[in-house]
């Protein structure tokens, strides 16, 4: 486990806080936002105080950077990647979140590919950061047959917690060992908008 504080910010490996590191305490005010931009210190499995790298046996860390080589940020300077491993069941996982029970929420994040295909990716989320409970997949936006792009690109899901309690967000990445880079950025969570009724036009319409 790596940790370092900057700038009154601690960062680590771990979701369990180590010394010099600020307890982790779930997040209940909305919205929430994640770039790693204030991370001063980058590398393999460093990441923002209380996420979680979880690799599966064999696979590849999710690596704080400011590139690599393959694609860039979304907004710089900062990002995470994670690096071709043949390995499913890779997971990045946010901190926790009290969300509220019939409240909808959306997640969201933006990634970034590498020109080539062979990734797997879906969104996620669960009661702890943890593959026990079965997470609730809430979508997958990559498949083995696309051929990704280094244009970044926009997910958001939206979720409606059945009971009120703490909740973390994340990501299962595979791949078949053909890609190369996957990255990740711009992560947030917040209230969905509610939708309001359309008001009766005034005037002709032409």
């Amino acid at each position: 486990d790596a940790s370092n504080s900057v700038g009154g910010n601690s960062y680590s490996t771990s979701a369990v806080p180590t010394a010099g590191t600020t307890p982790c305490t779930t997040i209940s005010t909305f919205p929430w936002t994640e770039n790693f931009d204030a991370m001063g210190s980058l590398g393999s499995g460093i990441l923002p105080n209380c996420w979680l790298n979880a690799p599966a046996s064999g696979g590849s860390n999710y690596t704080s950077s400011t590139g690599s080589g393959f694609n860039s940020p979304c907004s710089t300077p900062n990002y995470v990647y994670i690096v071709y491993s043949g390995t499913s069941g890779n997971y990045l996982w946010t901190p926790g979140f009290t969300l509220t029970a019939g409240t909808t929420y959306n997640f969201s994040f933006k990634w970034v590919g590498d020109t080539y295909n062979g990734w797997t990716a879906s969104a996620v989320v669960n009661t702890a950061q943890s593959t026990t409970p079965a997470p609730t997949t809430l979508g997958t936006f990559l498949t083995a047959g696309t051929t990704t792009t280094t244009s970044c690109i926009t997910q958001t899901y939206t979720f409606t917690p059945g009971s009120t309690t703490t909740y973390y967000f994340g990501i299962n990445e595979g791949d078949n060992g053909v890609p190369f880079y996957l990255g990740f950025d711009d992560f947030s969570v917040s209230v969905t908008p509610a939708c309001t009724t359309p008001s009766a036009p005034v005037g002709p319409l032409n």
